[in-house]
């Protein structure tokens, strides 16, 4: 083979991904399954079933996420005020 065939062929197109083409995917029946699901699952949720879908989840998830952040950071500001107090004002007590 002649270097200009061997470049043209183990490049990617411009603008394309080389990787994608060069992989070779084995069939497996429990992944096959689950991606044949993600694959009817994907073309039923488009355009606005798919926005409807994410605002759901996020009225769900994010107010869980911000409730454990906000304890988090309770926690935090606390455990550091205790330290920085006198050594003779908290006398029998202990961070655990």
């Amino acid at each position: 083979m002649e270097a200009s065939q061997i470049n043209s062929e183990t490049k990617p197109e411009k603008g394309g991904h080389d990787c994608a083409s060069s992989l070779k995917v084995g069939e497996s029946s429990n992944n096959s399954a689950e991606y044949n699901r993600f694959l009817e699952l994907s073309h039923e949720f488009t355009g606005g079933k798919l926005k409807k879908l994410i605002r759901k989840c996020d009225f769900r998830v994010l107010p869980q996420l911000i409730i454990i952040y906000l304890m988090s950071y309770v926690d935090r500001t606390n455990v550091s005020k205790y330290l920085n107090r006198p050594k003779h004002s908290r006398q029998g007590t202990s961070i655990i």
